[in-house]
């Protein structure tokens, strides 16, 4: 995200979170997971967080999921000061071993018109008071056979920030994505080959 008002920088943040999984045919499978981040709202001048996981598969069929998942998370968070809120440390480089717990889903609409994405994420510490929530809730229109409009809620919450920076953040963006989700579904003739 990138945002200047008038001769002001307001926003520059960017965020990648990526998520290797092996046997997700499976009800439970494991997975990797890597993520990146730097925020100008929140002070972070970089942010990565690593580490295995297991995910538990509730319910998945070829248009809709739901699955629980924990990980372990190493994490390495430089700010661009050292003066923090909740936070007695006086260093500008803050590293904790987190646990993360998800619950993540998409639905699609009976009809096919519509899809639902949502996950919400929450990251204790395993020491120190220091937490990191995160809820996602993302609504998908179809405007063509593999485009789709987008539209996400994002929250995010955090114990530690620098002093002067808000603890949470709500954003709502809006964009396209490509996907193949709502293509019809194959007839049982079809099926039968």
């Amino acid at each position: 995200m990138y945002k200047r008002r008038e001769d002001e920088l307001v926003t520059s943040d960017v965020t990648s979170r990526n998520i290797l999984y092996y046997g997700q045919r499976h009800r439970v499978y494991p997975f990797l997971e890597g993520a990146v981040a730097k925020s100008l709202q929140r002070g972070i001048a970089f942010r990565y967080q690593v580490g295995p996981g297991v995910a538990y598969r509730i319910y998945a069929n070829r248009r809709s999921y739901l699955r629980l998942g924990a990980a372990t998370l190493y994490e390495q968070s430089r700010f661009e000061g050292h003066e923090f809120e909740n936070y007695a440390g006086t260093s500008a480089v803050i590293t904790k071993w987190r646990e993360q717990l998800f619950l993540a889903g998409t639905q699609v609409v009976p009809d096919g018109r519509l899809r639902l994405n949502y996950e919400l994420n929450y990251q204790p510490a395993f020491q120190g008071h220091n937490l990191l929530l995160a809820a996602v809730g993302g609504l998908e229109l179809p405007v063509g056979r593999y485009v789709a409009l987008r539209t996400n809620f994002q929250y995010s919450y955090e114990t530690v920030v620098l002093t002067g920076k808000q603890q949470g953040d709500l954003l709502v963006t809006f964009g396209f994505t490509i996907t193949n989700i709502f293509k019809p579904e194959k007839e049982a003739s079809e099926d039968e080959d």
